[in-house]
């Protein structure tokens, strides 16, 4: 189970690194927004690592003020497209790399780590558990880490009703959301659902059915960082609403803001 659950996460990478089509998009989510005017001031002091950049949606905003940027992806692709955006310069750096292996970094050198759009659930749980691991040594005591994960609330997966399909076309969104529910189900007709919620994690094929996602409870999630000696510091929903970890079903990605004890 755990070989094959292994392979699948690794299987992720083959996805990613194909051109680049519709990863370019510059939204933010209503968490980042606010993490970036919670720092407005202190950005031109920390250096910052950007995990899992991608095809650079996060390196607009994150790069403009810090002292020094630097952003890997483990599909070089991502960094190719990257590099073509984003001029190489003395502050900011676009690199191929793996958030399981930030041998590169010396202990203790970064003040601000950013994981998004749940970059860390694209890698199993032994490389979940490394990137933590790294993540905490190569931050300095006090350094943050702000990342995103699916949460295992929203597990069975209730598909949302399309604003589109309302009033004489009704009958069709009920229809769309009862297929997308069989579809779910089918997909992750092997996994047992009393069972990953009493675990408190699981490996999932959700509406991105290319991959295979990494969901955890949020409860579990917090236990494990504050194991790791990182301090919750704020906790937000998709809408950029505090969390207080009680059991949200509707809401499939919760972003963490933490940081490392002194």
């Amino acid at each position: 189970m755990c070989d094959r659950l292994q392979k699948q996460m690794e299987e992720n990478r083959e996805v990613y690194n194909v051109p680049v089509v519709d990863f370019g998009n510059l939204f933010l989510f209503p968490a980042e927004v606010l993490v970036l005017e919670r720092f407005r001031g202190q950005w031109p002091d920390f250096s910052v690592l950007d995990l899992g950049v991608g095809a650079g949606r996060t390196a607009w905003v994150f790069s403009q003020n810090a002292k020094s940027y630097d952003a890997i992806d483990y599909a070089e692709i991502r960094i190719q497209h990257c590099r073509e955006l984003f001029p190489q310069s003395e502050h900011r750096r676009f690199h191929h790399g793996d958030a399981r292996d930030l041998s590169e970094y010396e202990d203790g050198s970064l003040d601000f780590v950013l994981f998004s759009y749940n970059g860390i659930d694209y890698i199993d749980e032994k490389g979940r558990d490394a990137a933590f691991s790294e993540v905490k040594r190569v931050l300095r005591p006090g350094g943050w880490f702000f990342f995103s994960t699916h949460s295992l609330d929203s597990f069975p997966f209730q598909p949302p009703f399309p604003r589109r399909l309302s009033g004489i076309f009704k009958p069709l969104g009920i229809l769309y959301r009862l297929l997308i529910a069989w579809k779910m189900k089918w997909l992750n007709r092997h996994v047992n659902v009393d069972e990953v919620k009493e675990r408190g994690w699981a490996c999932l094929v959700d509406y991105a059915d290319q991959v295979t996602t990494h969901y955890i409870d949020p409860r579990l999630q917090r236990k494990r960082l504050e194991e790791q000696d990182f301090e919750v510091d704020t906790v937000w929903d998709m809408r950029g609403r505090e969390n207080d970890f009680t059991p949200q079903p509707d809401e499939w990605m919760l972003h963490f803001l933490v940081r490392k004890k002194s």
